[in-house]
């Protein structure tokens, strides 16, 4: 899929950006709100009762709307360009657009939910994690001034990393979601795991890369690698701070057999005329 990886990086970064600026735009309204109060826990009240007024929530359930639209339309052109490889494009396409409308729109709309639900709960971790602090640094006697401005420092930092975990997987685990619904759409079972085939590829999913997998059999690469921690089966693209991707096939005449494909728990190598016996 051509430029795959740089519209991926280009979404999560746009919508890095979006909940960034949204939190930066909260803490400035409650600064002027409260003015030059040095209480440190005043402010972890005005960040609460903001990210619970209407217009809060208003935006952000825009901002999830918009970022599920760029998801779809991105990932429209990626199964479409994968799609158009076989002779049986057109078939494909016109299958597509009659079977999958509804789905789609309803998928994006669950999709959107969910996000606007991940990024409101930002407020209540910072909340729990900054009034702990606050408490534990006023019994050791240090100044509410210094409190404060850890805990303005904490919003940053806590702010930082969710909305970057936020970015990270819920765009590409949507990505995934949606080339599966159009690929089994027209009848299409099988991927191939892609991997973005760099460093910051964990192994558990390097070994994965190439792999034929069947969509309604998902692998655990945790456990096919031998890792401590186990997260379950997952399809590419559907754990968390994951940039791999589903490749739909379309026609296994397209695929360099023999070929690595995930079966019974395993990953074994396979001939096509033994492939064909289990696709």
């Amino acid at each position: 899929m051509v430029d795959f990886y740089k519209r991926q990086e280009r979404i999560r970064a746009y919508y890095f950006n979006k909940i960034i600026k949204l939190y930066e735009n909260l803490l400035r309204n409650v600064n002027a709100n409260i003015k030059k109060s040095e209480e440190p826990l005043q402010i972890v009240k005005a960040i609460n009762e903001l990210s619970q007024t209407y217009e809060f929530n208003k935006y952000v359930s825009k901002l999830t709307d918009n970022l599920f639209i760029k998801i779809d339309v991105e990932n429209a052109k990626d199964w479409k360009e994968a799609v158009l490889k076989s002779r049986r494009s057109t078939d494909f396409y016109k299958t597509l657009l009659e079977n999958t409308q509804g789905q789609i729109m309803a998928m994006l709309r669950a999709k959107s939910l969910e996000n606007a639900t991940y990024i409101k709960t930002i407020p209540s971790l910072f909340s729990q994690k900054a009034t702990e602090y606050a408490v534990e640094e006023a019994l050791k006697g240090n100044r509410a001034s210094v409190i404060k401005k850890d805990i303005l420092n904490m919003y940053s930092d806590i702010t930082e990393v969710e909305a970057q975990r936020i970015a990270r997987t819920e765009v590409s685990k949507a990505s995934s979601q949606l080339t599966q619904m159009r690929s089994q759409a027209v009848g299409i079972d099988w991927y191939i795991w892609r991997t973005s085939k760099d460093a910051r590829v964990r192994h558990s999913h390097d070994i994965m890369e190439g792999v034929l997998i069947n969509f309604n059999n998902p692998p655990n690469p945790e456990k096919l690698a031998g890792e401590k921690y186990d997260y379950g089966v997952y399809n590419a693209g559907e754990i968390f701070n994951c940039r791999c991707y589903p490749e739909p096939i379309v026609d296994f005449d397209d695929v360099d057999f023999p070929a690595r494909v995930y079966h019974n728990g395993k990953i074994i190598r396979m001939r096509k005329s033994e492939f064909l016996k289990i696709a």
